[in-house]
């Protein structure tokens, strides 16, 4: 079910969403002040941190229904990054900062449901809210994290993934879900 822009061949519905994922990326690059003749590199480091998110979160399923485990209370996390109900609408308006008004972001600000949207919109809505989300209240942190991706540094994307889209609850992380973070993220 997985694959991502570079292996995509995709219906008109999807033709924008590739679009926008290059939007995405590259006006992030010009922002961060990376080289033009890096942008394949770095734009293949971006989609592996992408990949692994996904994989860590749902196996790279785009359906994925959070499953909770032993003894947990069940989530709202749903789709290939997990987002639960209450991210939804910050994610929307994060990834709306990047591309602009779409129809399908105002469809899914009212349904809240990464579900209903494509792989590639769903896709879209990460990249688009992880290049945008501030992290702990801290002006660049998260562009810290992104330079360093950007050059293929694993670690960082480990980090940027468990303080900047895996929700942690007051118990911290999750046995099963530091297991998925360490085996995606080494």
């Amino acid at each position: 079910e997985g694959g991502f822009i570079s292996d995509y061949i995709g219906d008109g519905d999807d033709t924008q969403a590739v679009s926008d994922i290059d939007n995405i990326i590259f006006n992030n690059f010009k922002r961060l002040g990376i080289n033009i003749d890096d942008y394949g590199i770095a734009k293949n480091n971006l989609i592996n941190f992408a990949e692994r998110t996904k994989m860590a979160e749902s196996s790279g399923k785009y359906k994925a229904v959070n499953i909770p485990e032993s003894g947990k209370k069940k989530t709202t996390a749903r789709g290939a990054y997990q987002f639960v109900e209450g991210s939804m609408l910050p994610a929307l308006k994060r990834l709306e900062v990047r591309i602009g008004k779409r129809d399908w972001i105002d469809k899914a600000k009212e349904h809240k449901d990464p579900i209903q949207l494509t792989n590639l919109q769903q896709d879209a809505l990460f990249l688009g809210d992880i290049m945008e989300k501030r992290l702990k209240e801290k002006k660049g942190l998260g562009d810290k994290y992104i330079r360093k991706i950007l050059k293929g540094d694993v670690q960082a994307m480990k980090d940027l993934y468990r303080i900047g889209h895996h929700t942690v609850g007051k118990k911290g992380m999750s046995r099963k879900a530091k297991q998925n973070m360490n085996r995606w993220f080494r």
